[in-house]
């Protein structure tokens, strides 16, 4: 979906459950929307979601994200 879709819709988190280069291609896509992203690991490699998530499954990572008080910012995406 375009960023004013979501933003219509009240989304404010996006969830991808994809590989590194699909997470990018949506991440540059979105780059002007102001919400915020949950990276599953769901390609092949991973790179990028196991190092914010290390070897949790993508279950243990939505309860955490479910549970959190906080967001972090990252600036490496």
């Amino acid at each position: 979906p375009k960023g004013a879709s979501l933003t219509r819709e009240d989304v404010d988190t996006v969830v991808l459950f994809a590989g590194d280069g699909t997470i990018n291609a949506a991440l540059s896509a979105l780059k002007d929307w102001e919400g915020t992203f949950l990276i599953l690991p769901g390609g092949t490699m991973n790179l990028l979601a196991r190092s914010l998530h290390g070897t949790l499954d993508p279950q243990a990572i939505v309860q955490a994200a479910h549970h959190a008080t906080r967001k972090i910012a990252l600036p490496y995406v």
